[in-house]
């Protein structure tokens, strides 16, 4: 078992390290030890064709992040940094790198900062369900109390449920 074999099954394949581990008839702990020992450096890879890139950062504390973008239909990695802070220019920089290695944006899908909808309002952009139904949270709370609100979380709730038509139709309705 190479590390590039235990690499490629554990990251491309998804395979769990209790599959890895009956697998290559090693020990759960051994297969662990293998794992944190490999480094890898990502690498931006080379780009073709075309689809709609899903850009957000997740954060571990306070001031460590990873960019990622991702193509909404593969879920394929398009690009990948490091980051302390959500900025403009981060999301920038990303789509400035996709383009250049030759994949073509058909729009983007990202959080709800206003800031980084006017910046690329020459696409396409829809704002990430996720986000959208955490920012009705904020203001709906998990409890509402009057009637309409009530109605508008339930129909939040299904959104990710939901066809576009049917959840426009329900919308109108809810209005």
């Amino acid at each position: 078992m190479s590390d590039d074999d235990l690499w490629d099954a554990y990251q491309q394949e998804k395979q769990k390290i209790k599959e890895l581990s009956e697998r290559y008839g090693k020990s759960v702990a051994t297969i662990k030890c293998r794992l944190h020992d490999i480094n890898r450096e990502w690498v931006q890879p080379h780009l073709s064709g075309e689809g709609f890139v899903h850009l957000d950062v997740t954060y571990w504390g306070r001031s460590f992040g990873v960019l990622l973008a991702l193509d909404s239909q593969t879920g394929k990695p398009l690009y990948m940094t490091f980051v302390k802070s959500e900025t403009v220019k981060d999301y920038e920089d990303a789509v400035s790198s996709i383009k250049e290695r030759g994949y073509t944006l058909l729009g983007l899908i990202i959080d709800g900062k206003q800031s980084l909808f006017k910046t690329f309002s020459g696409y396409h952009i829809q704002m990430c369900q996720f986000h959208m139904k955490q920012i009705l949270r904020r203001y709906l709370t998990l409890n509402p109390k009057m009637h309409a609100s009530r109605e508008l979380k339930g129909l939040v709730d299904r959104l990710h449920k939901a066809e576009e038509a049917d959840f426009k139709k329900d919308y109108l309705e809810w209005k």
